[in-house]
């Protein structure tokens, strides 16, 4: 079984990027356009028909 599809991350409740999973179930994501000061970072996988869907624990990110 192997993670395929799309990841989705969030500042706060708001979608600030998505990437796809590659062969080797890792996504690259860049995320552009936040503002100044501290936002809260997840990152959620919807899954696919053999892995079940999952988010990250939120982590802090301090723009300067």
């Amino acid at each position: 079984m192997s993670a395929t599809g799309d990841v989705t991350v969030f500042d706060g409740r708001r979608q600030v990027a998505t990437g796809t999973l590659g062969t080797n179930g890792k996504a690259t994501v860049n995320v552009t356009g936040l503002s100044r000061g501290i936002h809260i970072i997840t990152v959620r996988y919807a899954g696919n028909a053999q892995v079940t869907g999952s988010s990250s624990f939120p982590q802090l990110l301090i723009v300067w």
